[in-house]
């Protein structure tokens, strides 16, 4: 798939044709580069890096943060792929020609506390009676204060937000959005926990890079994978259902503009649109979204990264990251945060089953 750095492909040839290209059904045309290995493919730790190949490049960036912008992208991309996967172009148009996206809203209460924390350090017993308000909220705090590493039982809710502290309340009442039923699906459920798995690692990663324990770096590095969750829930509504690499395919297309949307659905702010949007580039966003683009550019390697790492394969993330870090960027420091993030996942979703 194309990005902003390689040339244009000829009008000519439509999208279908280059969906087939990158999945390998067909030979991709001279100067475009075709898809990933396989999933059973394994990178032997030896081998040299080659970024082309690495399964976290190949996106294509919105075209900015303007919803309209980022809609048409989206929209141009699904009328062309139409003719061959009518269902899925249909299912994904449904979507996103409404401005909500067909999502529920934000959790008013994860709003709420973004609110009183950003004003001040407010008492736990405040913050206890507005998460009180949310149930599937007070249960993700229990989880989380009464997990293996507490020896024992948090006494109260006022002591189970004591424990875990206000910046993991945060996290947990931002993260539920990712949580809710309507990304429970039949079908592609496989695909729609690996994306939230990304995301909510990006997040962590890019909080460390940003140092803050809250704020819009976290949010943008779980909305980065926003955009794609979407897409699979629609993908699983199509009938019949889509090949899950002609939506993966797809995916690559549309991501990040379809995380801009999601961004603007929810109300979380330019700086969040930015980072989820233009990731892919972060030299294709404006001086003020540059610096988040970049911190969740280097998030979603690090996510990624780790995730292939659990299933066998090394993609030379942290060479790819140490040829182009910026001041004051520690690789290795990032890389460890993504494992810690998604070894503690792991746990808790081991506790949950």
């Amino acid at each position: 798939m194309r990005t902003r750095s390689e040339p244009a492909l000829p009008v000519a040839r439509p999208l279908w044709a280059r969906l087939r290209a990158w999945l390998g059904w067909e030979a991709s045309p001279p100067g475009v580069r075709g898809g990933p290995p396989p999933a059973s493919a394994s990178r032997p730790p030896s081998a040299p890096f080659a970024p082309l190949d690495a399964p976290w490049a190949g996106l294509v960036p919105a075209p900015g943060v303007d919803a309209g912008a980022a809609r048409a992208h989206v929209v141009r991309t699904l009328l062309a792929l139409q003719p061959a996967e009518p269902a899925l172009a249909a299912a994904v148009l449904a979507v996103a020609g409404d401005e909500s996206l067909d999502l529920p809203v934000f959790p008013d209460v994860a709003r709420a506390l973004d609110r009183l924390l950003r004003a001040g350090d407010p008492p736990v017993t405040e913050v206890a009676r507005l998460i009180q308000q949310d149930p599937d909220l007070v249960r993700r705090v229990w989880q989380a204060a009464n997990g293996a590493a507490w020896a024992r039982a948090a006494a109260s809710l006022d002591h189970a937000l004591a424990r875990i502290g206000m910046d993991e309340t945060w996290r947990i009442a931002m993260g539920a959005c990712v949580h809710a039923p309507v990304f429970r699906l039949r079908a592609f459920q496989a695909q729609a926990d690996r994306a939230r798995a990304r995301g909510l690692v990006a997040a962590e990663v890019a909080a460390h890079l940003a140092a803050e324990g809250r704020g819009d770096a976290w949010v943008a590095g779980l909305v980065h994978e926003a955009g794609p969750l979407v897409v699979w829930r629609a993908a699983a509504r199509a009938r019949p259902a889509p090949p899950a690499g002609v939506v993966e395919a797809l995916l690559r297309e549309i991501g990040p503009s379809m995380s801009v949307l999601v961004a603007h659905a929810w109300g979380l702010g330019r700086a969040v649109a930015w980072g989820a949007g233009l990731h892919p580039d972060p030299s294709a966003a404006s001086p003020e979204g540059r610096r988040m683009a970049r911190t969740v550019q280097v998030a979603r390697i690090c996510a990624v990264a780790v995730l292939e790492a659990e299933e066998g394969r090394d993609w030379g993330a942290l060479g790819a990251l140490s040829e182009d870090a910026d001041p004051g960027v520690d690789p290795a420091s990032a890389l460890r945060v993504a494992r810690e993030t998604l070894g503690r996942l792991r746990a808790g979703a081991a506790r949950v089953g």
